[in-house]
């Protein structure tokens, strides 16, 4: 699968469209659109952002491998913007006191979890 097909392919099982990609990178839609299409790549700092986005490495993502957790693979947690997304929409605007608060909510489920 090529660079761009990959990109396209990632962001629709995400359930992304190239508008919502767009605000979560702070880029401009055409500039998604332009690399699914093959006519410009992201730069490195996007590349990175994707990866994490998208939870696969970046040899993945560029197609060096089939494998979506190659040895680059980020480890790192999702951004915010790309968590308040999957958890509200790009339609549904979040504050910062009702993200910490969900924040708050999962810690204290882990910890449950780890009493059991």
């Amino acid at each position: 699968m090529s660079y761009p097909e990959r990109i396209r392919e990632l962001r629709k099982q995400h359930k992304m469209t190239q508008k919502e990609l767009a605000n979560i990178l702070k880029i401009d839609q055409t500039a998604v659109h332009y690399w699914e299409k093959g006519t410009t790549s992201p730069d490195v700092t996007n590349q990175k952002a994707l990866a994490k986005i998208f939870g696969v490495s970046i040899d993945y993502l560029l197609g060096a491998t089939d494998n979506p957790l190659s040895a680059g693979a980020e480890t790192e947690p999702y951004s915010d913007d790309a968590v308040k997304f999957a958890l509200y929409g790009q339609l549904n605007p979040v504050t910062d006191a009702q993200f910490e608060e969900v924040k708050r909510l999962v810690q204290l489920q882990k910890e449950r979890n780890e009493h059991k």
